[in-house]
């Protein structure tokens, strides 16, 4: 389990709630990547200009190579779909692209949660991670 992986999981679990906006970075708003930078940032798991440095000009299908740098350039390790742990980045494919992004949660019950900002919902969400969701990439916080 990654190091900081509790502090990772209270840190999204306290956005939830946090309305939906687009390139958000603070609790007046959030877009799913902003939940990741901001739960990495309050851990410790990022540095504090993590939530400058890491790219948030993007539209709604982000370019999957930049997010791949930026994840790398940000210290993060890439690892196969069934080895991610709680406290992950889960990046999610929607209509076969990737371009959504939550964090892996697993409770004492051992049942799996993402959380993330939710569009359609138009906030940050906990939800149980279905079989409907199909991840396409974990990453890995840097330490």
């Amino acid at each position: 389990m990654h190091t900081k992986a509790e502090e990772i999981i209270a840190a999204g679990t306290s956005y939830v709630g946090v309305r939906y906006r687009e390139q958000g970075r603070n609790m007046a708003g959030l877009d799913c990547a902003g939940v990741i930078i901001c739960a990495g940032v309050d851990s410790g798991a990022f540095p504090p200009d993590a939530i400058d440095t890491i790219p948030k000009n993007y539209g709604r299908r982000p370019d999957v190579a930049e997010f791949t740098l930026s994840m790398v350039n940000a210290g993060c390790v890439r690892l196969p779909f069934g080895e991610q742990e709680h406290g992950d980045i889960l990046r999610v494919a929607y209509g076969g692209w990737p371009v959504h992004v939550g964090l892996y949660e697993v409770d004492d019950k051992d049942r799996e949660w993402i959380i993330h900002a939710y569009l359609p919902l138009k906030l940050v969400v906990r939800e149980r991670l279905s079989h409907k969701i199909y991840v396409d990439t974990v990453w890995r916080y840097p330490g």
